[in-house]
């Protein structure tokens, strides 16, 4: 079966391609100086942009976003330096190389220009050749940069891959990993048979040895995952879902009869004593098996709960054996339709309510804003976790008139907070089906202007996945939305695997570490090193970055000192209700004061 490693998409190059023609963009009010400039320019196969004035520069520069800039210094209006400090304050357009050009050949207009953030001078008169030599040695430099910058990128990326895609202690896939495997599932050969085993009492081993002899736990653990990849072998996938947890997916089996027999294989696996220091232990487990089949009426991620629903049953019967799936006892269908049903009934009724977590500057301590959460309250189910109805609202198409429903409510709580929190920026989650919709542009524009809320107010966020999955459409909705007023936000950052071209085609400015980086730092290495090089790059490509999870004075130390913007997490405070955040943002600015 064919494993994680070799199905994982690595993105698109961002190494620049070199058969693509550089563009500069030559700004000077003298049109003989301009003409000359591009003359020499383009007998190189440069392509040539001009502009006669640094406004006019300034526009082409941030709507063209140039390889090069030329500008010369004395121009009525905004002159060189203007132009020049624009750039190098633009998030998108700061790392252009730019060369200024001046008749001035004294040291204090040199300098000034270079402490500014210019990368060459070229004095007047200067030849032709002097300006070909010139660009094309800040072009040769720039290139080099860049392509260095893309090689840290992919490293970056492919440590990200690493640590979000697989288990530590043995190396398997984990349970990210596990739900892209289902996905493809549904595009591949069937029958499919998802197993879960469950160690049966492995808290008890844990208690025994972990407080002592943490390495003891961890080698069985290991020993355990070896001996189901060999009896897997070629025709199947195994997954560490958590501690005592596996996922299997096998594909060498023709029916439920043949599949238990391979799970009563993998049990009597498990049960071969284990001798560690002279000592012997035993472990049993306990397995659920369910069958896939493509075109049946459940996806393979219904099937995946139907498995971990037996794997309950087995272990709850006394354990040591493997369980088949029996519909009969879980009719998740008939709990899904009621589930959908009351969803349709709570928009009316009023029981969804948005709850508020704050997010807090990691250098000054001062409240940033808030993220906007759903929450359902069910007058049966109590409760109803965003994890369980969210999936079924995406699924059903619920998830747009939900979506809306969100934007609203948290734009009428920004105008109802005007006067208390003014300026208060609230984030809210986009779902794919949004993205995707032509008008959702013009649907936040209304909803901004219906309650009065300046768009600066407002922050999307998207997944890194929805990101890449996005088309133009989208991007332009998003683009629009940016120029509007509103932030963009890449929710669940290094879960997913965009690229360094994802990130400049959307109109990103921010960038959210997911909690499950932030849950080991500072203790594990490597997630200190991986979340290092996120926020290293991210502000390299002029984003800021807000760790979320984070409920710990170690995590929110560390995360200081490697630069970290904003901070998100219960460290601050849960999510809460409107009157309860305004009474805790009330008293968190009395500490502060």
């Amino acid at each position: 079966m064919e494993s994680i490693e070799n199905r994982h998409d690595s993105g698109t190059s961002v190494i620049p391609d070199p058969e693509q023609r550089p563009r500069v963009l030559v700004i000077e009010d003298t049109a003989e100086v301009r003409r000359a400039v591009k003359r020499s320019l383009k007998s190189l196969g440069m392509d040539v942009e001009v502009a006669a004035s640094g406004e006019e520069g300034l526009r082409l520069v941030e709507a063209l976003r140039p390889n090069l800039v030329l500008t010369d210094v004395n121009m009525p209006g905004m002159d060189g330096f203007e132009v020049l400090a624009a750039i190098r304050e633009h998030p998108r357009c700061a790392t252009i190389p730019v060369v200024l050009m001046t008749a001035r050949d004294d040291r204090a207009s040199i300098r000034r220009g270079m402490v500014m953030g210019a990368d060459d001078y070229l004095t007047k008169p200067f030849t032709a050749q002097e300006i070909r030599e010139t660009v094309q040695a800040r072009l040769a430099h720039h290139s080099r940069l860049t392509t260095a910058f893309a090689s840290r990128l992919r490293k970056t990326q492919a440590a990200l891959w690493q640590a979000t895609h697989h288990d530590a202690g043995t190396g398997l896939p984990n349970r990210t990993a596990y739900r892209t495997h289902l996905e493809a599932a549904e595009l591949g050969p069937s029958p499919l048979a998802l197993m879960v085993l469950e160690l049966d009492r492995f808290d008890r081993l844990q208690s025994a040895f972990h407080p002592m002899q943490p390495e003891m736990v961890d080698s069985v653990v290991r020993e355990i995952a070896m001996r189901v990849r060999r009896v897997v072998a070629e025709e199947g996938q195994v997954f560490r879902l958590d501690g005592s947890r596996f996922a299997i997916l096998y594909a060498g089996a023709r029916d439920a009869i043949g599949a238990e027999a391979v799970a009563d294989c993998l049990l009597g696996e498990v049960r071969q004593p284990f001798t560690m220091d002279d000592l012997e232990l035993r472990v049993t487990g306990s397995m659920g098996v369910a069958m896939w089949h493509t075109g049946g009426d459940e996806s393979a991620f219904a099937v995946a709960a139907h498995a971990e629903a037996a794997a309950f049953n087995a272990r709850e019967s006394g354990g040591n054996h493997a369980a088949m799936y029996d519909p009969q006892q879980h009719d998740r269908a008939y709990n899904r339709l009621v589930l959908e049903s009351s969803m349709h009934r709570a928009l009316e009724r009023e029981q969804f309510e948005l709850y508020y977590q704050p997010q807090v500057a990691a250098d000054t301590g001062e409240l940033r804003g808030v993220e906007a959460l759903i929450r359902w309250h069910h007058p049966e189910l109590g409760m109803v976790s965003p994890f369980h109805f969210i999936p079924i609202a995406e699924e059903t198409g619920l998830i747009v008139e939900i979506g809306r429903w969100v934007l609203e409510d948290a734009c009428r709580q920004i105008a109802a907070w005007k006067d208390d929190f003014p300026g208060l920026k609230v984030a809210v989650n986009l779902s794919a089906l949004q993205l995707r919709d032509e008008g959702m542009a013009d649907m936040i524009i209304k909803i901004l202007a219906d309650n009065g809320v300046p768009a600066n107010q407002l922050k999307l966020e998207l997944t890194e996945s929805m990101m890449v999955q996005a088309g133009e459409q989208a991007a332009k909705s998003l683009r629009r939305l940016r120029d509007h007023g509103c932030g963009v936000s890449i929710d669940d950052f290094g879960t997913g695997y965009s690229s360094l071209k994802n990130l400049r085609s959307f109109p990103v400015g921010e960038v959210k570490i997911d909690r499950s980086f932030v849950r080991h730092v500072p203790e594990d290495r490597d997630n200190c090193s991986i979340v290092h090089a996120v926020i290293d790059m991210a502000h390299q490509l002029g984003l800021r970055v807000i760790a979320e999870g984070v409920e710990e004075v170690p995590q929110l130390e560390f995360l200081r000192q490697q630069g970290c913007d904003d901070i998100q997490g219960y460290y601050y405070s849960k999510p809460l209700p409107p009157a309860d955040f305004a009474e805790w943002a009330r008293g968190f600015a009395e500490k502060a004061a």
